[in-house]
């Protein structure tokens, strides 16, 4: 028994070329490579088209675009897939953070689950449902037949976009606010490369692949926020980068301005190829941007429906499809002689809707009210509602962009306090959007906004948009993060913020830790003339980077060192290390009142998805370490698994020097020396889960020398662990003391 296990330790390093469990079936060609908001079924001839206002999901003919099926749904979706070899579309809902499983054939609602974090965007990949998480800068990985999630990618940012690389098995999820690339290999699950694509690339949302030249494309908007002239043409640049697919690298000097090539246009976010062309829908100024792929010149500009976001692409019928998300209609191009044929109408929109209207307005760089040359957008600083994370020089100085969420009740506006009411917005419209403006006249501000007549009741228009900017509430992708945090040390946290000691809360008041004032203190203008600045809201701040007003500060450490540095903004000199960390937690994660965040409408939960997995698919990973101090080791062992199937689990620890290995049972007491234990039998698949195995006090002198491998080691149910083809996953990790 010892030397037949022995020799399944030592075939171990073969195994690592070649992981178990994880070769995933290859996909048919028509498999959908790019998450979206329309996608088309080849195989059942149906188009799948998701709205959010009203929350639906329109099934087309691909024939005649005619609709043979809707679906309204409980709350909004954000993106949509279809996989041929289960027959089934995929929903995802960022609110509720759910995931909608519908038949192709029949219709029928499958399943309707809790995802482990709000998801953004989600795709198919061989075995696979890519999950994008925004706010939590992970990847989440699921079993497509049966939704066991088996594996979850920390990268970091924001991710958003996935685009699925067929023949090389990687899937590359574009970062929305930095514009990175992040590739992972789905050969065993992991990252292989992040892709710098500039330090001022921002808004970027699809990979698209260009197999004939072997290249990416990537539609993004660079920033020009060094630019201390603000002017509407010298803000940000719509821009179309270039990746090599053979190096994975950013090739900077092919990257194109498509204002260049095209006329200007906002914000180009979605993209697709189908023969010998490349067609990018422009967000903001809703229009089609479509190059040659030969020479990346232009090919044809046309214009589109409200808000374009997510294409198909009908090869059979040499069509384009593209879902204009905040109008009721999907644009249809002829893609050989390069028009559009007609914006058809899938349902029915509530027009006489402020908020609908509103957010038209506020996504909108074509119409001339709002902006001069299709350049800026609100969203073009305020994406989603939210913070472009970027600092921009104002006539008052430099000023980093604050989110909108929860602006409502945190009058007065801008960081000197300068405007009154968000109908003040018109005075950014006219002045650094060079709009003509919504009110019909010369902008309320003179000498400044507040002091003038209200700017509300001028135009209807003008009303919609305040409407919609005072709707705007934290999403529930950044409150749920609070329930992750560690909660002795954020309420060790609050009550530091909230002592008189530190008199954080005498301007950062609860709920909304703010007072609605303005202040002059140091804090604003070291060692210069002191500058009056409005007391920002501390809600969503883990967010909200970089901090301050001018946006000097790229992390909260360095607010509480300039804190600590100055005599006006709170007192914390007297903290210690661990009463720093917990202030930080604590600001990290407020608590954000009901009434600024969106709330969710948790349905009932069911599955009945009876495809079985075509193959066992399982992840171990282990998470170890110790630490020496004072005399004292400390030793932490923990693992991560999941699997699809049925499974049975075993842990070890081998003895490199001696040869004898050690196991732990269910009760995480260690076996004798070279015995056979099960520490975990699973009859039905594992949802991914963190195993504690130890944590605890050891000697270092007793432990000096030696030198182990722990094994976690995942078995076909009622398998041998003696074969080790049985074996559909493992993870090893070498301990030397």
């Amino acid at each position: 028994m010892f030397s037949f296990i022995g020799k399944a330790f030592a075939s171990l390093l073969f195994l690592f070329w070649f992981p178990i469990g994880l070769m995933a079936a290859v996909d048919s060609l028509a498999h959908q490579t790019y998450s979206s908001t329309i996608v088309i079924a080849e195989d059942l001839g149906i188009v799948g088209v998701i709205k959010n206002d009203p929350s639906s999901l329109s099934f087309l003919s691909v024939d005649n675009l005619s609709v043979i099926h809707q679906l309204f749904l409980a709350d909004a979706p954000s993106s949509v897939a279809y996989d041929e070899s289960t027959g089934y579309f995929y929903v995802a809902s960022t609110l509720n953070s759910n995931l909608l499983v519908i038949s192709g054939k029949t219709f029928k609602e499958i399943a309707n689950i809790k995802l482990d974090k709000n998801p953004s965007e989600i795709l198919t990949a061989q075995a696979y449902l890519v999950v994008s998480n925004a706010k939590f800068g992970t990847i989440s990985i699921y079993d497509k037949y049966n939704l066991t999630l088996l594996k979850v990618l920390d990268i970091g940012g924001d991710p958003r976009g996935i685009s699925y690389l067929r023949q090389k098995g990687m899937i590359y999820v574009a970062d929305l606010m930095n514009g990175s690339i992040a590739v992972v290999t789905l050969n065993d699950l992991s990252v292989v490369k992040k892709i710098n694509m500039g330090e001022t690339a921002t808004l970027t949302h699809s990979v698209i692949f260009d197999f004939k030249n072997n290249l990416a494309y990537v539609p993004q908007t660079f920033r020009n926020n060094s630019n201390r002239s603000l002017q509407f043409d010298t803000t940000v640049f719509p821009s179309l980068s270039i990746i090599s697919l053979s190096t994975n690298t950013n090739i900077r000097k092919k990257r194109i301005g498509i204002d260049v090539v095209d006329e200007p246009i906002g914000i180009p976010l979605s993209g697709a190829i189908l023969d010998q062309h490349l067609y990018i829908a422009n967000y903001a100024s809703n229009d089609l941007t479509i190059l040659s792929l030969d020479t990346l010149t232009l090919a044809a500009h046309l214009e589109l429906g409200s808000t374009p976001f997510g294409l198909a692409v009908d090869s059979i019928n040499s069509k384009v499809l593209i879902n204009n998300t905040l109008d009721g209609t999907v644009s249809v191009i002829d893609s050989n002689d390069l028009v559009l044929l007609e914006n058809i109408k899938i349902i029915d929109m509530d027009e006489n809707s402020p908020l609908l209207k509103g957010e038209r307005l506020f996504s909108n760089s074509h119409d001339i009210r709002l902006a001069k040359d299709q350049w800026i957008a609100c969203s073009t600083c305020h994406f989603e509602g939210g913070s472009d994370k970027s600092s921009w020089f104002f006539p008052d100085g430099k000023r980093s962009t604050p989110s909108l969420f929860n602006v409502i009740n945190t009058a007065p506006f801008h960081w000197n306090g300068d405007l009154d009411e968000i109908h003040d917005v018109e005075f950014t419209i006219q002045g650094i959007m060079s709009g003509e403006g919504l009110s019909g006249g010369l902008v309320n501000c003179d000498p400044n906004c507040a002091s003038d007549k209200s700017n509300a009741g001028r135009s209807s228009d003008l009303d919609d948009l305040a409407s919609y900017i005072e709707s705007l509430k934290y999403p529930t992708s950044v409150t749920a993060q609070n329930n992750l945090v560690n909660r002795e040390a954020y309420e060790q946290g609050y009550n530091i913020f909230h002592s008189a000691q530190t008199g954080c809360a005498v301007c950062h008041k609860p709920p909304y830790y703010m007072d609605n004032d303005n202040h002059t203190i140091n804090l604003a203008s070291p060692g210069g003339a002191l500058s009056s600045i409005n007391t920002p809201s501390l809600l969503g701040l883990r967010d909200s980077a970089p901090y301050l007003h001018d946006g000097s500060a790229s992390d909260l450490k360095l607010v509480l060192q300039r804190t600590q540095e100055i005599s006006d903004h709170g007192n914390i000199d007297h903290l210690s290390d661990m009463g720093i960390y917990n202030l930080l937690v604590f600001l990290r994660n407020i608590v954000i009142p009901e009434e600024a965040a969106d709330t969710p409408s948790y349905g009932w939960e069911y599955n009945e998805l009876n495809v079985a997995p075509e193959e066992q698919i399982s992840t171990a990973d282990i998470d170890f370490s110790y630490l020496i101090e004072n005399g004292v080791g400390t030793l932490r062992l923990s693992t991560n698994i999941s699997s699809n199937a049925p499974s049975d689990i075993y842990l070890a620890f081998f003895n490199i020097d001696s040869g004898d290995f050690f196991m732990i049972d269910k009760n995480l007491e260690l076996g004798a020396a070279n015995t056979i234990l099960i520490y975990k039998e699973a009859d039905k698949p594992i949802n991914l889960i963190n195993e504690k195995i130890y944590n605890f006090n050891f000697d270092p002198s007793s432990f000096s020398g030696l030198r182990f491998q722990f094994y976690t080691i995942i078995v076909v149910k009622n398998k041998s662990i003696y074969e080790t083809d049985n074996w559909s996953s493992f993870d090893i990790e070498l301990m030397e003391f």
